[in-house]
């Protein structure tokens, strides 16, 4: 089965979406994207000001902002 185009992009600016799931907001850069298998969709890895963020997050909890 062929995977999707990740909606981001490594170094792309995103801002995080605060939601029930995401209750701190953080506004930096993907850093890593990794295809979850089970889930069978992608996975982000954000750092913020040079600072890894350790939760991972998925394409509905990140929105693109301009650099």
């Amino acid at each position: 089965m062929a995977r999707p185009e990740p909606t981001h992009r490594v170094g792309q600016p995103v801002r995080v979406l605060v939601n029930a799931r995401n209750r701190t907001p953080h506004l930096g850069s993907i850093r890593e994207v990794i295809w979850h298998h089970k889930d069978a969709r992608y996975t982000y890895y954000i750092e913020e000001e040079g600072r890894r963020v350790p939760k991972r997050y998925f394409t509905e909890d990140l929105e693109a902002v301009a650099p």
